[in-house]
């Protein structure tokens, strides 16, 4: 259940994905969560850093449905830890979608276990959080879901709306 790239208690690092406010593959930013040296910071591609904070300024950790939700002051960052895409569990083809699909549960249980692994790292090294400072806890996975598929029904509503209301 450890994550293969968690080597030792100093150093952790892996690939992560910073969600956006809706967390949607498009809005997504991928790069490099790393823990060394007492600091943790997640670096985009051509070494943008988007954050790099002592870990005793970092706190609030927990797990989402996606991965991680950690704070740094006021700020609330969200990754997706270890998610892959696989192309085949959209195919026409049924073998190869059930197959895919089977690839893909396992994927995400991998995920989650990373996740867990990562806030688990995490939480003893957390600092307090700063006064003044208000902390929105994670959203269950029920309630993301619920979210999901209700955006999807009412985007799916608009069109059915739209098509019938040009098509007459």
């Amino acid at each position: 259940m450890t994550d293969p790239a968690i080597k030792d208690s100093t150093i952790h690092e892996s690939h992560a994905d910073l969600l956006a406010a809706v967390p949607i593959t498009f809005l997504m930013k991928s790069g490099t969560l790393r823990l060394a040296d007492g600091r943790l910071s997640f670096t985009r591609s051509r070494n943008r850093v988007v954050f790099d904070a002592p870990m005793n300024e970092i706190h609030s950790v927990g797990t989402n449905a996606f991965g991680i939700t950690l704070w740094h002051g006021a700020t609330r960052y969200r990754f997706a830890i270890g998610q892959t895409y696989r192309a085949g569990i959209h195919s026409d083809v049924p073998v190869i979608a059930a197959v895919s699909a089977a690839a893909a549960i396992s994927d995400y249980r991998e995920a989650r276990n990373s996740a867990a692994d990562w806030a688990l790292t995490l939480m003893p090294l957390q600092g307090a959080v700063p006064s003044g400072v208000e902390i929105k806890p994670p959203w269950p996975a029920w309630k993301t879901w619920v979210a999901i598929i209700g955006g999807i029904l009412a985007a799916a509503a608009v069109i059915v709306t739209v098509t019938i209301a040009f098509s007459t």
